[in-house]
C-alpha cells in the first residue's frame, strides 16, 4: 500500500491521505445524500463511471451498481457518532459495512464478506466470530481483576485466540510518551518483544491522536496499493478519523517491513481520552479479519477500556484521599506558637506520604516557614535548578528526566533527576524530588540519534535487542501520583489560607503578640481536662505598665501605641521558645512558662520584664519612661482553670502597685 507521498509521517495529516485501503469500498454523502467522494476501486469493482456516482443519490448510486439494502438514514444516529451496520447485495455477493459521519460528509464503508473469509492464499476459512456469552464471560472474568495490566492481558487473551495473528502484545504508554511490551502471545518461532522499550517518537503526536479517536485499525497487507479517493470538487478533502479503511502513510508501512510484518491490527486502550495502551497484532504474512469479528473485539475492549479507567479512578480517589486524611491534623495545628512546632508538625505529616508516593525529598518554602525534608540537593545546586526555573518562565514544573542543560551538575543529576514544583499561595511553592534511577533497559532495536529526528520521522531499520544503561532520569511520574501530589499542594494552601485567618483572629493587631482569645486557648489546652495537659507546673505572670496614662495624656495616643510595640518587642526577645506572650488589652501583658519553674527562675524573668520595660524609650525624640506591676500565679497551685489563674495573678500584681503607692 506504498503511495507516492513521502512527506514527513510526523507532521503530515494521517485523517486527510485522501486514499483508503484497498480491502473495502467508500461512498461519501452530503447532507442531502448526494454522493461527493468515492474511492476509485468502487468505480472499477463495479464497472462504472465517477458521473454515474458523483452526484448522485445514494439510492440511485447502489442501484447503479447492482447493490440492494433495507438500510434507511436515521438522523439521530449521526449525534452521537456511531456506527451503523449496514448490509448490502448484488444478488452474488454480501457485503458488510458501516454508515458514519465525518464532519460534513457521511460515509459508507463495506467490505465483500466472501474477501475477509478467505486465507492470504484465497482459500476459503470460517469466519471466526465472538459470541455474546464470549462478551459475558470476559465482564465477569474482569469484575475480579483489581489490575489494570491483568484486565489488559485478559483482552489481549481474546484478541489472540479469535485474529491468530502471529504475535499479540500489550504495548502499554508510560508517562514519559515510550512504550514498553508488558505482556504478549506469539506463535511458534515469532521475535518476543516482551519487556522491551519503543521510544516516543515510533509513534508521532498525529498518530497517537488518530488512535484515539479511532480505536481498531486493521492493515490486511502492507504491500497492497491503495485506493485513491475522487470528489465531486477538485482539491475537497475529506475527514477519514473514523474510517475503518483509511490508507496508511509509507512510514508506517516501511516500519512494519523493517519488522518483518506483514500485516497488523491494533486495538487501542483509551482512558479519560488519553492513550493507556494498545493491544497491537503481527502477521508474518497477509491476513485479513472480517468485519463482524473487529465488532465484537470492539465491544470487548470498550468494556476494559471503561473497567481500566474504573480502576485508576478508584486508585487516583484513594490515594487523594489517603492524602488529604494524613494532612487534615494541620488543620487543628493553629495554637503552633513556634516556627521548629510548625516544621516538626508539617514533616511529620509529609513523610509517611512523602514514603508512599516514593518520594525522596521535599523543600516548602513559604513566608515564616523554610522546610526542608529527606535528601535534598545542596545550596549551590538548588541555585542552579531555581535559576533554570527562572529562565523557563513557569510556576508548575514536572520531570522525569534531567534537562540537559543541568547534566553537568552531579547533585542535580543523583538528587533531582526527578522533580515537581507547585507554587503555594503568599509566593510559596512546594518542590519534591526523586533520586535518578540507573537500570538496564532493553530496547527493540537502538534509539535513533537526535539528529535523524529534527527534520522529520524516519522509520528505524533495525529491531533488534539494544542494551541501554540509563542516566539522568528518575521513577516516571504516574497519574495517581501526581493525584496525591496535587492533594498535598491544595490541602497546604488551604490551610495556609486557614490559618492565616485562624492568625489574625489570634493576633493583637497592634503589637503582633497572641491577643486574649489566644492565650485563653493555649492555657486551656494546658490546664483543662484529663485528655489535655501537657504540662505538670506552669507560671504566669501577668503585668500591666506603671505610668502609660500619662505618656497617653501628654504625647496623644500615637506615641503610646509605638511605645507598646516596643516594648512587646523587647520582651519577645526575652522569652524561650515554649513561653507564650500576650497582651490582653490596654497595657495588660501576660506571660505563661510551662514545666517546673524554681524561684530562683521566677524571679529571673521578672527581672527581664522590669528590664525590658522600665529601661529608657525614645520615640520622636521624646526619652519615656514607666514602670511596671507584676503578679505570678502558678499551676496548680494557685489555680486549676483560667480563671482562677489569671484572678491569682492579678490580685498580686495590684497588691504590688499598691504597695508602691503606699511607700510614695
Amino acid at each position: 500500500m506504498r503511495n507516492k507521498d513521502d512527506a514527513d509521517c510526523a507532521t503530515f495529516p494521517l485523517h486527510q491521505i485522501g486514499a483508503i485501503q484497498p480491502y473495502g469500498y467508500l461512498l461519501a454523502i452530503d447532507d442531502e445524500n448526494v454522493c461527493v467522494f468515492c474511492s476509485e476501486n468502487f468505480l472499477e469493482n463495479f464497472g462504472l463511471r465517477a458521473d454515474q456516482v458523483l452526484n448522485t443519490e445514494l439510492t440511485d448510486c447502489l442501484a447503479s451498481a447492482g447493490l440492494h439494502t433495507d438500510f434507511v438514514i436515521v438522523e439521530r444516529e449521526f449525534e452521537f457518532q456511531t456506527y451503523t451496520r449496514v448490509l448490502l447485495s448484488d444478488g452474488k455477493e454480501t457485503y458488510t459495512g458501516d454508515f458514519h459521519s465525518a464532519g460534513q460528509y457521511r460515509l459508507l464503508e463495506f467490505e465483500a464478506d466472501s474477501a475477509s473469509s478467505s486465507d492470504s492464499h484465497g482459500h476459503s476459512k470460517k469466519a471466526k466470530f465472538v459470541s455474546d456469552i464470549d462478551i459475558v464471560s470476559h465482564i465477569a472474568h474482569l469484575a475480579d481483576l483489581e489490575s489494570e495490566n491483568e484486565s489488559a492481558v485478559k483482552l489481549l487473551e481474546i484478541v489472540a485466540k479469535e485474529t491468530g495473528f502471529d504475535r499479540c502484545l500489550i504495548y502499554r504508554f508510560l508517562p514519559n510518551g515510550q512504550g514498553e511490551v508488558v505482556a504478549e502471545r506469539l506463535n511458534a518461532d515469532v521475535k518476543s518483544y516482551l519487556h522491551h522499550r519503543f521510544p516516543g517518537g515510533d509513534i508521532p503526536q498525529n498518530a497517537r491522536t488518530q488512535y484515539v479517536q479511532n480505536p481498531t485499525r486493521l492493515i490486511p497487507d502492507i504491500d497492497a496499493q491503495a485506493s485513491a479517493i475522487i470528489g465531486l470538487e477538485e482539491g475537497a478533502s475529506i475527514d477519514l478519523t473514523r474510517s475503518r479503511f483509511r490508507a496508511v502513510h509509507p512510514v508506517h508501512l516501511t516500519y512494519l517491513s523493517n519488522m518483518q510484518v506483514a500485516a497488523s491490527f491494533s486495538l487501542t486502550l483509551v482512558v479519560n481520552n488519553e492513550l493507556w495502551g494498545l493491544v497491537a497484532c503481527h502477521h508474518e504474512t497477509p491476513k485479513q479479519l472480517p468485519l463482524s469479528l473487529i465488532r465484537r473485539l470492539e465491544e470487548c475492549l470498550s468494556v476494559t477500556s471503561l473497567h481500566i479507567q474504573h480502576l485508576q479512578k478508584r486508585r487516583i480517589d484513594r490515594e487523594s484521599q489517603l492524602a488529604k486524611t494524613m494532612l487534615s491534623n494541620l488543620r487543628n495545628m493553629y495554637d503552633i506558637s513556634s516556627s521548629s512546632e510548625l516544621e516538626a508538625a508539617v514533616s511529620a505529616e509529609l513523610l509517611p506520604l512523602m514514603e508512599r508516593l516514593m518520594l525522596d525529598a521535599c523543600i516548602i518554602e513559604l513566608a515564616g516557614m523554610s522546610l526542608r525534608i529527606g535528601a535534598v540537593p545542596p545550596e549551590n545546586a538548588l541555585a542552579s535548578l531555581q535559576n533554570w526555573i527562572a529562565e523557563s518562565g513557569q510556576d508548575h514544573i514536572v520531570f522525569d528526566h534531567l534537562p540537559v542543560s543541568l547534566h553537568a551538575n552531579k547533585e542535580l543529576k543523583s538528587l533531582a533527576s526527578g522533580f515537581i514544583r507547585m507554587p503555594l499561595c503568599d509566593d510559596g511553592y512546594l518542590m519534591f524530588f526523586r533520586k535518578e534511577q540507573r537500570e538496564k533497559l532493553t530496547w527493540a532495536g537502538e534509539l535513533p540519534s537526535l539528529h535523524d529526528q529534527i527534520d522529520r520521522l524516519s522509520p528505524r531499520s533495525s529491531f533488534e535487542s539494544w542494551i541501554e544503561e540509563t542516566a539522568y532520569c528518575s521513577r516516571p511520574w504516574f497519574i495517581y501520583e501526581l493525584a496525591g501530589i496535587d492533594v498535598i499542594q491544595l490541602e497546604l494552601q488551604d490551610w495556609i489560607q486557614s490559618k492565616s485567618y485562624a492568625d489574625l483572629a489570634l493576633k493583637d493587631s497592634l503589637t503582633g503578640l497572641a491577643n486574649r482569645a489566644r492565650f485563653e486557648y493555649h492555657l486551656k489546652s494546658l490546664t483543662d481536662g484529663d485528655e489535655s495537659p501537657t504540662c505538670l507546673d506552669l507560671a504566669l505572670y501577668f503585668f500591666d505598665l506603671d505610668g502609660f496614662k500619662g505618656v497617653n495624656d501628654t504625647h496623644g495616643h500615637q506615641v503610646g501605641d509605638e511605645l507598646l510595640k516596643v516594648i512587646a518587642q523587647r520582651l519577645s526577645g526575652n522569652l524561650r521558645k515554649s513561653d507564650l506572650l500576650a497582651r490582653l488589652g490596654g497595657d495588660e501583658f501576660v506571660i505563661a512558662q510551662i514545666g517546673k519553674i524554681p524561684e530562683a527562675t521566677i524571679q529571673r524573668t521578672k527581672h527581664q520584664i522590669r528590664h525590658a520595660i522600665c529601661s529608657p524609650i525614645t520615640i520622636d525624640n521624646v526619652v519615656l519612661e514607666v514602670g511596671v506591676s507584676i503578679g505570678v500565679a502558678s499551676y496548680p497551685q494557685d489555680g486549676e482553670c483560667f480563671d482562677s489563674l489569671i484572678n491569682a495573678a492579678d490580685e498580686r500584681m495590684y497588691a504590688e502597685k499598691k504597695a508602691k503607692a503606699d511607700r510614695s
